[in-house]
């Protein structure tokens, strides 16, 4: 293996029969992305920039592009060949090597396998263009597949290649998307305006290249908010024009700084093949058919945005992360006794209410830990589809009212996840552990008096109504939503549920919450660098923001799946939703009977290194008969 694929950098064979498939390869990579907006939108980005920038070009490739090249009567392969010749040279190539293997013999292999490589000359880095990537006051309207309203900001920055010990692009980022008070998200949510926002330089190469650094802005609209669209760029340039009156901060250089360092001490090991890639890059719309329009932005809307004569009073700097790790100390086992059942998670609490399991983490020994809880709750969740909306938007609403912690919390690694998940309201925190237990207790206290506002009611079941219309319009989802539908005994389809939740109202709402906490039942599991007591804290803590009735099991709905009987060969054929979409997906389904206890475990260990095994083998036989 390692010889055959050093020779692709040596002497390559490129068979002109190998070149036909990869020609329907790139041509069903480029049908997969053409009903994508985002891909849709960087091409317009590309088509819109100044002719002659090497921006200016159909960055994707299709057969139409090749074959076009062909009745010209270009040589493809000649083209190729002379595309290899000039520039796979060792002056313009990186190769990284991660292996178990001592130094010495790695070295020996390198050595061995790519010392053939031509040498060539070193890279000379150039400013190769002075002019704007684009005109400036232009605003585009792209007609988008899904029923979505986005809006993008985009600005050309310099190459910040030599600046990546300050990182200035990181620190602008932070502050631009941040989601606290005081923030461009924070106040434009409050007017109903967006659903989400985020800013930053994305980390692919249109976004970071010696050209420049393209720093974006994407900002998720609501009904409202488009009609203020203009309103919402204002915002945008009143923070931006704070920042400017603002030198920068250094306890937010510091936090961040802090931050990344916690990130690279306790990284968590990443696949070794896309390592050694990520490595080797760092060291040194008339395709699409997508339509839009072109719009002058008036001088006098420039001029305001670019000093706004005055600045929102809400807006202002963040307020310091108080969920930045400080104690690390790794929990030892308290006794002799949990030592010898600490191989697997056992039953530390088994109450009406609350049944918690525990493990102590004795293996990777780092300051992180994950918690993870069902909640299983009375109110028929699963009794009809208008109380399965009910509860979701409960749920919904609650994730938005907790939203400003939880990204607090996120910036540093501390995780959350709360939504429903089945029958049950899953709530899972994991990461580092020193404030895992204070970000528990805020959210329960938060949860158990928890009223949602008629204006955030709005806006979450307007983005609720249009993900609903939004669904399917993929493929692959589609396909695995139509076997679910299949195979689970209790499925809401999508279309019904987008008619009952049109009807529902904020009084629906209000009126189902307490139905839906009269009775429940807890079951957890404390994973990590937790102690027994910090555990049972925990469990504590549940049990005093949650004192309710305990569900009993007999009330307690099990989902269920569909046991197809032995032999069954059934067949479910449906059209595509979106009829522009080009692309099919065949899903094959083999039910294995489980069997129970160690068996089951065994069974499905089994399944999953047959997928391993034949994953490989099977898209290479699949990609050489149809390309």
């Amino acid at each position: 293996m390692k010889t055959r694929f050093s020779r692709f950098f040596i002497s390559p064979l490129f068979k002109g029969e190998a070149m036909d498939r990869e020609v329907l390869s790139v041509d069903s990579e480029f049908n997969q992305v053409l009903q994508s907006d985002a891909c849709r939108l960087e091409q317009l980005q590309c088509h819109t920039s100044a002719s002659g920038h090497s921006f200016n070009r159909f960055f994707w490739g299709n057969k139409k592009s090749l074959v076009d090249d062909i009745e010209k009567g270009i040589n493809l392969r000649e083209q190729i060949l002379k595309l290899y010749n000039e520039n796979y040279h060792g002056g313009l190539m990186k190769l990284v090597v991660i292996g178990g293997e001592s130094l010495d013999i790695l070295e020996d292999w390198v050595l061995e396998l790519f010392s053939h490589v031509k040498e060539g000359p070193q890279l000379k880095v150039v400013a190769l263009y002075n002019a704007p990537i684009w005109q400036s006051g232009k605003l585009y309207k792209l007609e988008a597949v899904e029923e979505v309203h986005s809006l993008n900001l985009t600005w050309a920055l310099s190459c910040l290649n030599n600046e990546y010990l300050k990182k200035p692009q990181d620190y602008l980022s932070h502050l631009l998307q941040h989601e606290g008070k005081g923030s461009v998200y924070f106040i434009l949510k409050s007017k109903g305006w967006i659903t989400s926002l985020s800013a930053g330089v994305a980390g692919d190469g249109m976004s970071r290249s010696r050209v420049a650094y393209i720093f974006s802005m994407c900002i998720h609209l609501t009904d409202s908010g488009l009609e203020k669209v203009y309103d919402v760029i204002g915002i945008v340039y009143q923070y931006i024009k704070l920042l400017q009156q603002t030198s920068p901060q250094n306890w937010i250089f510091k936090e961040l700084q802090e931050i990344g360092n916690l990130m690279f001490k306790f990284a968590e090991e990443q696949p070794q093949d896309d390592y050694a890639a990520e490595l080797a890059d760092i060291q040194y719309e008339p395709w699409f058919g997508s339509r839009f329009n072109e719009e002058i932005i008036p001088d006098s809307l420039l001029k305001v945005w670019g000093d706004p004569p005055e600045i929102n009073l809400s807006l202002h700097l963040p307020s310091k992360n108080v969920f930045i790790p400080n104690d690390f100390f790794i929990r030892n086992a308290d006794s002799s006794q949990n030592q010898a059942r600490s191989h697997h998670p056992f039953c530390l609490i088994d109450e009406p209410l609350i049944k918690l399991w525990y493990k102590l983490d004795d293996t990777f020994k780092v300051s992180r830990a994950s918690t993870y809880f069902l909640v299983t709750l009375k109110g028929g969740v699963y009794n009809d589809i208008r109380s399965y909306l009910l509860a979701d938007l409960f749920a919904v609403l609650l994730r938005d009212e907790l939203n400003e912690m939880l990204y607090q919390a996120g910036i540093t690694e501390l995780g959350t996840t709360l939504a429903f998940t089945g029958d049950s309201l899953l709530l899972q925190l994991y990461g580092f552990n020193d404030k895992l237990i204070v970000l528990l207790s805020k959210i329960l206290t938060i949860a158990k008096s928890f009223i949602p506002s008629a204006d955030r009611f709005k806006v979450i079941k307007e983005e609720m109504e249009r993900s609903l219309r939004n669904a399917n319009l993929n493929p692959l989802s589609h396909s695995s939503y139509l076997r679910m539908q299949l195979l689970v005994e209790v499925f809401w389809d999508v279309d019904d549920q987008l008619l009952c939740l049109v009807d529902l109202s904020l009084a629906d709402l209000e009126e189902f919450i307490p139905k839906l906490l009269v009775q429940l039942h807890i079951e957890g599991l404390c994973h990590g660098n937790l102690s027994e007591e910090e555990a049972i804290n925990i469990a504590d803590i549940f049990k005093c923001n949650l004192s309710t009735e305990p569900l009993p099991v007999n009330l307690r709905h099990k989902e269920r799946v569909l046991c197809l009987p032995s032999g069954a060969n059934l067949v479910k054929d449906v059209r595509v939703k979106n009829k522009f979409e080009e692309n099919s997906v065949v899903q094959v389904y083999f039910q294995i009977e489980v069997d129970t206890g160690q068996e089951a475990t065994k069974l499905g260990a089994l399944a999953d290194l047959f997928e391993d095994i034949v994953q490989e083998p099977l898209f290479d036989q699949l990609s050489f008969i149809y390309y």
